[in-house]
């Protein structure tokens, strides 16, 4: 019954977002498995639920991906294909409708992409932006509706979004050594993208791979995979710093895999894959103690990417990366501020009460706003020693309307209707003159991006690159100008705490 709701709000989300009518036009474009369908509205043509690689289903579960089957006649592409297997995930938080509804309940037949471009055609092939979309490796899909790219491509750039395996499904050790399905996956579709682009439009040398939070981290890894080379001319990557996700060990994976083979009292991966997708799904929930990660093993991601980028084996593109201004919020008093950040802090803790003092509840939310603002600012200042290419660097620090707006302020996700243009798909949350100004100017530049590696353009404000000697970071949504660093001991006790670990910068 949940799925099912979700699934009638997201049917009318994609009215609202696509704007829909009985008058649509259809439209055909021949990719290499044949000939597809798909509608023309308002100038751009969608194509949707596209297969990128075959079902990973029976025998293909815990497999590299494979070509998908060539089909006979013109197959539609007017609905977006299922997502990735998961748990239903009711609003939550900040999280209203748009962030988490999906086009239809998730099923292990999943790989597939959509496509949204620009109806009139031009002399020369159009740069293509590819959508990772987040969910802590274990929820979310392309079809979620503020993921919409009718309005990006608007601006003179083919937009595609795609699905990839999830939880066990994408990230099991076999005893083959395979694993990191989700990264084979999405660099499967980057594959069948080059291959494919003409047929929309596209240029396939032009691609820029973007994603948020696990989404984003998928984008790090392809910077350092080895067979996702050569695939994308640059990258965006959206609230995910390079060695936020900490990722599992060879031995840790196949320990989970032997918990798994012990639960279903099976010796075998191969055994498994008879099991039905619904039951592994359970038993993720219930064996693994926390999200599925991305694995090291050896092949797929040669080695951690935070090491690997910070001994400069990471891809020389033209990268955009930067966090919300309140990618985690604090609602509690005094004792729980002073708890929270002894724990995270431990020796440093008293020298960090001195830099943020609070004497009751609610200087204790404001000094932890502050903190973490800090930290974001100066820990962004660590993608120039990790950056082998152009950098941008941001901070969205606009507030969304609408449910706890003063609580949650610029929460973790909530630049994407900005930079998507998909404010449509929620009006209940009464966005004004100004929100609609914000979004424009961030698809403006996520456009400029995509076209030339630079978010710059005449009418915008100026978005300094950041280098090692100058790590600028720009404030987007809010001053629309470079932030000003913390004062020198703030600063000085980040850089303490970040040269210690690496990873301090995860939010």
């Amino acid at each position: 019954m949940r799925w099912a709701w979700m699934v009638a709000v997201a049917a009318l989300l994609f009215v609202a977002a696509s704007g829909a009518s009985f008058a649509e036009e259809r439209v055909r474009a021949r990719v290499t498995q044949g000939a597809i369908e798909g509608v023309r509205q308002d100038g751009v043509d969608r194509f949707l639920g596209v297969p990128y690689a075959a079902a990973p289903v029976g025998e293909l579960r815990w497999r590299a991906p494979v070509a998908a089957p060539a089909w006979s006649g013109v197959r539609p592409a007017m609905e977006y294909g299922a997502s990735c297997m998961q748990a239903p995930r009711p609003p939550w938080g900040p999280y209203t409708r748009e962030y988490l509804v999906q086009a239809r309940p998730p099923s292990e037949d999943c790989l597939t992409l959509n496509v949204w471009t620009p109806s009139a055609r031009r002399s020369g092939r159009l740069p293509i932006l590819v959508w990772i979309h987040g969910g802590a490796f274990i929820g979310g899909g392309s079809s979620v509706p503020i993921y919409d790219g009718a309005a990006l491509a608007r601006r003179g750039i083919i937009v595609v979004s795609l699905n990839y395996r999830l939880g066990t499904f994408g990230f099991f050790a076999g005893e083959d050594g395979a694993a990191n399905f989700a990264v084979l996956d999405a660099i499967e579709a980057l594959r069948w993208l080059r291959s494919n682009a003409a047929a929309f439009g596209g240029d396939g040398e032009r691609i820029t791979i973007a994603g948020q939070s696990a989404g984003a981290a998928l984008v790090n890894i392809l910077l350092v995979a080895p067979e996702a080379q050569g695939l994308y001319a640059g990258a965006i990557s959206q609230s995910m710093p390079v060695g936020g996700v900490r990722m599992r060990s060879r031995a840790e994976a196949e320990h989970a895999r032997r918990l798994f083979l012990r639960a279903f009292g099976v010796d075998s991966a191969d055994a498994l894959r008879a099991v039905a997708p619904e039951r592994i799904l359970e038993a993720t929930q219930l064996i693994t103690p926390g999200p599925m990660a991305p694995i090291i093993d050896g092949v797929t991601l040669p080695g951690d990417p935070l090491a690997l980028a910070m001994e400069g084996r990471t891809s020389a593109v033209p990268l955009l990366a930067g966090v919300t201004a309140d990618e985690s919020t604090f609602d509690g008093g005094l004792l729980g501020y002073r708890t929270l950040f002894a724990e995270r802090f431990g020796a440093r803790a008293q020298r960090f009460l001195q830099l943020y003092p609070a004497a009751n509840d609610l200087e204790a939310r404001a000094m932890a706003r502050a903190s973490n603002r800090d930290r974001l600012v100066l820990g962004l200042a660590q993608w120039t020693h990790r950056s082998a290419g152009r950098l941008h660097l941001y901070m969205f620090s606009h507030v969304e309307p609408g449910p706890g707006a003063s609580a949650f302020g610029a929460f973790h996700s909530s630049e994407i209707p900005y930079a998507f243009g998909t404010l449509g798909v929620a009006p209940e949350r009464g966005f004004r003159d100004e929100d609609h100004a914000v979004s424009s100017r961030m698809t403006s530049y996520w456009a400029n991006f995509t076209k030339r590696g630079d978010p710059n353009a005449r009418g915008l404000p100026e978005w300094p690159a950041a280098t090692r000697a100058a790590p600028t970071i720009m404030e987007l949504g809010g001053g629309w100008a470079p932030l000003a660093r913390p004062d020198q001991d703030k600063a000085a006790f980040f850089s303490e705490y970040f040269a210690d670990d690496g990873r301090a910068t995860l939010f």
